[in-house]
């Protein structure tokens, strides 16, 4: 029944348009009958009477007039029954003028006086064919117009025994037939061009919900990704800290395998890194931060991270080292090696390379399998998400056809021509191109500030703002290790307590989500203002797009830092050092 009711009331809406188009008709029709009234009264008043043109004109301008009145008071019908009536009215004026042109036609053959029934129809059929434009919106309206006008002139003609009379009544109807018939299919057009109107506004307003609910859904999810993400760098910092530690309680032997366990905590923060920015590309605002990027590092990394999965799978992997570099995003060129990567340990037979060569001004890097090749009339499709090649079934074991469209979106992102050279039976090449960088560029924008001679050693008093408790510990223990003075808080009431009861420490070291009003850089905004001097403060995070440049600009920190999260521990030594190298001598 609701289903009925919203056809029903879709129906009413597009008749209701209908009407509002021939509302909007009306006043070229009637002005139409009111100028043409007095030339045609003029015109035939000689012959057939000036009294009596002159009464049809001002019959047929006074009922033109009236319709005026009618169709300007009537409104969009809210209802079927309201439909009928205001079509009923339209088609009632309407026979009333055909009757009164009708009656002209009429007055013209039976005075039978010289040329005077050709100027008749002349006019008559001038008015017959114009009307089928105008008041074919709703054809009955112009039926009720054109028949009565036309019949007085067939019916005359066809009972006369005069043969070429009867001729013009057998023209006269193919011409009402024609022009019936026009007006039969103008309607039905006019009538499917509103309904397409209303089918598009339909789909307009759906798409516009979906875009809505999609924004909505993709908000939600950013977020809560977000949320995940720093939920879970929180163990694998602890963890990272951990290892730090407890390789300097270890023997010499056992350092080179908690060096690897921390490589996996990192790989492991990779991954979130790029699930993040997952998220990121699928509301639309992943940007790549380009940057010198020297491939010694990265691809030493690659070794280590896939060194295991080659073992297990039998296969040889060898990956070049390359003293070359590239201007490119570290994250997603990371994240586009690691698919060609993992898509040629799946199909090789036993050997995959991955190396880097200089092409102009360009450096391809290049990852080489002797897997079973892919047909050239595939090469375009493999980029396709869920493509895969040999797996009907589907197999999760095999993958899920997303890593190579995952690399096509990165690479685009990136301006980089990426693609395969294949040969069914011999394997296949997968290369990405990124714009070559010079090693002193590199060394200029990795150099920072350099902590000079007996950094290390300089007594300072640290502040460590952390929620979490065991990493709070974790965190206080390894800098109180390093030589320094400090003072550990849970949240930023108690770090601003701790300042009003004669704390000064020289450095803040906080968490950005901390529990209560404040977060970690509007804590160190209320201590800086307490003490009335800026120190340095390092934030350090899990989320650092939540502190966007924009961000740490109006914190009015002049010394801000952002530290993600997983850290490693001589990360965050360098970092102290180095600031309080740059502080004053006490």
């Amino acid at each position: 029944m609701p289903q009925r009711q919203e056809e029903g009331a879709h129906l009413l809406e597009i008749e209701a348009e209908r009407l509002s188009h021939l509302k909007r008709q009306m006043p070229l029709v009637l002005s139409a009958n009111v100028v043409v009234a007095p030339f045609v009264a003029l015109a035939l008043g000689e012959t057939l009477g000036q009294t009596g043109m002159w009464l049809w004109a001002g019959g047929l301008i006074a009922l033109s007039l009236l319709r005026w009145l009618w169709v300007r008071a009537q409104k969009p019908p809210p209802s079927w029954a309201q439909h009928q009536r205001q079509a009923i009215g339209y088609v009632i004026g309407s026979g009333l003028s055909g009757m009164i042109w009708g009656l002209l036609g009429m007055l013209a053959i039976l005075s039978d006086r010289g040329l005077e029934p050709v100027y008749a129809l002349l006019f008559l059929c001038g008015m017959v064919a114009g009307g089928v434009g105008s008041l074919s919106t709703l054809p009955p309206v112009y039926f009720a117009f054109a028949i009565p006008a036309i019949s007085p002139v067939i019916i005359l003609y066809g009972l006369t025994p005069e043969t070429a009379r009867n001729i013009y009544a057998f023209a006269a109807v193919v011409f009402l037939s024609v022009n019936l018939g026009y007006a039969v299919n103008l309607g039905r057009t006019i009538r499917r061009t509103i309904e397409l109107r209303f089918e598009n506004e339909d789909l307009i307003d759906r798409l516009e919900a979906a875009r809505s609910r999609a924004e909505r859904e993709s908000e939600l999810k950013s977020r809560f990704l977000q949320s995940a993400s720093h939920d879970l760098r929180q163990p694998l910092h602890a963890v990272t800290l951990l290892l730090s530690d407890i390789s300097e309680q270890v023997p010499e032997k056992g350092v080179t395998k908690i060096a690897q366990a921390q490589s996996s905590v990192l790989s492991l923060s990779n991954l979130l890194d790029r699930l993040l920015e997952a998220s990121r590309a699928g509301a639309g605002d992943m940007k790549p931060q380009l940057q010198p990027l020297p491939l010694t590092g990265l691809l030493r990394n690659l070794s280590f991270e896939y060194g295991h999965e080659a073992r297990e799978a039998g296969v040889k992997l060898t990956i070049l080292e390359s003293s070359r570099a590239v201007l490119s995003d570290e994250l997603m060129l990371t994240q586009i090696l690691r698919n060609y990567l993992s898509n040629a340990l799946r199909h090789a037979r036993s050997h995959v390379v991955l190396g880097a060569r200089r092409r102009g001004s360009r450096v391809r890097i290049e990852v080489w399998d002797d897997g079973p090749g892919i047909p050239e009339s595939q090469h375009k499709a493999i980029f396709d998400a869920f493509y895969q090649i040999g797996n009907p079934e589907r197999d999760p074991r095999r993958g899920h056809g997303l890593g190579l469209a995952i690399v096509s979106s990165m690479a685009r992102l990136l301006s980089a021509e990426h693609g395969l050279c294949s040969t069914p039976g011999r394997g296949s090449m997968f290369y990405v191109d990124m714009p070559f960088s010079s090693l002193n560029t590199v060394l200029e924008a990795k150099s920072g500030p350099r902590p000079g001679p007996g950094a290390a050693a300089r007594e300072a008093d640290i502040m460590i703002i952390e929620d979490n408790d065991a990493l709070r510990d974790i965190t206080a223990d390894l800098v109180t290790r390093w030589g320094y003075r400090v003072e550990a808080m849970a949240d930023g009431d108690a770090a601003l307590a701790a300042i009003q009861a004669g704390s000064r420490p020289h450095l803040i070291i906080t968490d950005l989500m901390l529990p209560g009003a404040r977060d970690g850089v509007e804590t160190a905004r209320a201590i800086a203002a307490s003490l009335g001097r800026q120190l340095p403060v390092a934030i350090v995070t899990g989320n650092a797009g939540a502190l966007d440049p924009a961000r740490q600009k109006a914190s009015g920190l002049e010394r801000l830092s952002v530290l993600k999260k997983p850290l490693m521990p001589g990360r965050l030594k360098a970092w102290i050092e180095a600031e309080l190298e740059l502080l004053p001598a006490e």
